[in-house]
C-alpha cells in the first residue's frame, strides 16, 4: 500500500496522516497488531509522522544498490 500526494498544493494538509491512521485502524480491526512501514531516508515528513505514532526505525540502507540489466 502506498500513500502519494503528488500535487504540492495538497501537501501538509494532514491527508497522509489521515490515510496512514485509517489504514492502521483497518488492520487492527482485522486482527493485525504489528505494522511495518518503509520509506526512503530523505522523506523527513514520513519519518517524523511514523515516529510520532509509535514506529521505530529498524534498519537503514546507507548506499542502496540499484542495478538494471539491458538486453
Amino acid at each position: 500500500m502506498g500513500i502519494d500526494i503528488p500535487d504540492l498544493k495538497h501537501r501538509r494538509n494532514g491527508y497522509g496522516k489521515q490515510a496512514l491512521l485509517t489504514y492502521i485502524e483497518y488492520l487492527k480491526s482485522h486482527g493485525i497488531h504489528q505494522v511495518y512501514i518503509q520509506t526512503w531516508s530523505g522523506n523527513l515528513s514520513m519519518l517524523k509522522l511514523a515516529e510520532k505514532h509509535g514506529f521505530i526505525e529498524c534498519g537503514r540502507i546507507i548506499k542502496p544498490i540499484c542495478k538494471r540489466q539491458f538486453i
